[in-house]
């Protein structure tokens, strides 16, 4: 996402007035980050991001850091739960062209001085998200996992089965 289309200018950087030690910011993101980024796996949570810039002899060298937690749904009955987040992710930044951002490599044209790394946050943060998010046993919406019961196949009697543990019961019997 180029750093025009951001709709949060705070987490932007001048590398133009960089100076030659490293730049530390730390921001704490929240609802209001997750809502302009109107994406749907990360709704809402607290992280904090902590962020080392250095200059190299070609581009500038990025260290990200979170911690937090955020709020996702869950995967067995889609209500909104909590899942700890801790993630690092390292960038380059380069002159180029044109702006292009592939996830590891930002290249930016000479005329622009500041790049916005809120993208960048956002998706350490969902990289953080295990793939599997569910709440522990017997905390998901009991109505939900009702349902889910009445439809699972192993709530389903199979005739044939039935008949084949009617047999095993009368061997061991």
């Amino acid at each position: 996402m180029p750093p025009s289309m951001s709709k949060n200018a705070s987490y932007s950087i001048d590398l133009l007035n960089l100076g030659a030690g490293p730049l530390d910011c730390k921001w704490q993101v929240g609802a209001p980050f997750f809502e302009a980024l109107e994406q749907d796996l990360v709704t809402d949570g607290l992280v904090d991001v902590t962020l080392r810039i250095k200059k190299k002899t070609a581009g500038y060298e990025v260290n990200m850091h979170i911690e937090g937690y955020v709020t996702i749904p869950c995967d067995r009955c889609l209500e909104p739960m909590r899942q700890e987040v801790s993630g690092d992710a390292e960038l380059k930044i380069q002159e180029g062209d044109e702006f292009c951002d592939d996830g590891q490599v930002i290249t930016i044209p000479a005329d622009m001085q500041s790049v916005d790394f809120t993208w960048n946050i956002y998706e350490c943060i969902a990289l953080s998200v295990p793939i599997s998010h569910t709440h522990p046993e017997g905390m998901c919406d009991s109505k939900m996992t009702e349902l889910l019961n009445e439809h699972s196949a192993a709530s389903k009697s199979d005739p044939r089965w039935d008949a084949l543990k009617s047999l095993k019961a009368d061997e061991e019997g």
